[in-house]
């Protein structure tokens, strides 16, 4: 991997061993590594200090890069407008085919 520039992947596409850091229990949507030489507490001001609590996780790899991973929040939100709009779908073909 190359060094020197900071690499951003969709979670599922990012190298394993990158990957292998992450041991919470729902996947993330997202990484970024952020190699040693252009880390520092700029990079985590701009990463972790404007997500949700508990959406950006950080790991540092045995060589000292950083290594952020998180969760946007829209496929949550997502996916609970789409369960509403499929309950209401279910109550109006119900009440339909009671007519």
């Amino acid at each position: 991997m190359r060094t020197g520039r900071i690499r951003i992947w969709r979670f599922s596409n990012a190298p394993d061993e990158l990957r292998a850091l992450h041991r919470g229990p729902e996947p993330p949507e997202w990484l970024v590594m952020v190699p040693r030489a252009l880390g520092g507490g700029q990079i985590d001001d701009v990463i972790l200090g404007h997500g949700r609590p508990g959406s950006v996780a950080r790991y540092e790899t045995s060589k000292g890069d950083l290594v952020y991973v998180g969760m946007s929040g829209v496929n949550k939100v997502s996916k609970l407008l789409a369960s509403r709009e499929r309950i209401t779908l279910e109550k109006l073909v119900k009440r339909t085919s009671r007519n």
